[in-house]
């Protein structure tokens, strides 16, 4: 790229494609990756407190004590509060992706 006196620039025909390698260091620039890998995780997570909060529902209708079955429904909520807070996550970050690779899914 070269600079006339009147500040206007022009691309000479053994330039490269400036445009794409902007797009790659300024937009993408290897966060695709890393925007995979958080999802990844977060999906992990989210899964890991759906199984939680199923556990202490389970245990809570299979207890006849009555503190153990309340303990049990709370700590259900607790883990319910997680895991949709997680799905919160995942859906900002999920929107993010398809957004920076320019797709929408179907679903």
């Amino acid at each position: 790229m070269k600079m006339k006196k009147n500040w206007i620039f022009f691309f000479e025909e053994n330039d490269e494609n400036l445009f794409q390698k902007r797009e790659l260091k300024e937009i993408t620039g290897g966060q695709i990756k890393n925007m995979t890998l958080d999802l990844t995780v977060v999906k992990m997570a989210y899964l890991i407190e759906d199984d939680f909060m199923n556990f202490y529902k389970k245990a809570a209708e299979n207890v006849n004590n009555e503190e153990a079955k309340d303990l049990f429904n709370k700590l259900a909520k607790w883990e319910q509060t997680h895991r949709d807070i997680l799905y919160g996550i995942y859906k900002e970050l999920s929107a993010d992706y398809w957004t920076k690779m320019n797709f929408t899914p179907l679903y």
